[in-house]
């Protein structure tokens, strides 16, 4: 009726091929802890396991069938009728909603999107324009000094310490040469 007894039938199928494997991992355990004397306790261990297993099929086999039973006894005429008086309650109700988010777009969202694109992202792309000039010209303004501090500065250190390590190295070059 519902497709339980297709789904426990699954369900028992993956229970026997779970059993065939703990038999399988029963006669692994066999060849390994027979010097070890924990046979029978893995042997219990494994039954234990078996056991709740079968305790819980049983328990989903015995909730299926009661639920079964108490669905074939149940009028469900009078929630069917009381589901159709909702939706037909709601109907209306969200008529009003969709005619509110209508109006919300066509008066709020869509002249503030016009609003947006027309006054502004230019406004905005305009300033962004302004601000790029000023950053230029005071780019082009430090200029002369930046020309200025790497002739008079950063160039002459530079080289200078390319000639301090290019005569260190040479050294050491001599030293294990000769060395």
């Amino acid at each position: 009726m519902f497709g339980v007894t297709e789904r426990a039938n699954k369900f028992l199928n993956i229970y026997s091929v779970y059993g065939q494997t703990l038999i399988i991992q029963s006669d692994m355990c066999h060849a390994i802890f027979p010097p070890l004397g924990l046979i029978a306790v893995v042997q219990k261990i494994i039954q234990d396991i078996l056991d709740i297993f079968n305790d819980i099929l049983d328990t989903i086999e015995n909730i299926t069938a009661d639920t079964v039973e108490w669905a074939q006894n149940i009028d469900f005429s009078p929630l069917i009728t009381s589901f159709e008086n909702v939706t037909s309650a709601l109907k209306p109700l969200t008529a009003d909603i969709f005619d509110g988010i209508e109006w919300f777009w066509d008066n709020i969202l869509l002249p503030m999107a016009s609003w947006t694109i027309s006054t502004l992202i230019p406004t905005f792309l305009n300033l962004l324009a302004a601000a790029i000039k000023v950053l230029d010209s005071a780019i082009s303004a430090l200029k002369p000094m930046g020309k200025w501090l790497w002739d008079k500065f950063f160039e002459a250190y530079c080289n200078m310490d390319r000639r301090y390590y290019s005569r260190r190295v040479e050294r050491y070059y001599i030293s294990l040469k000769w060395g």
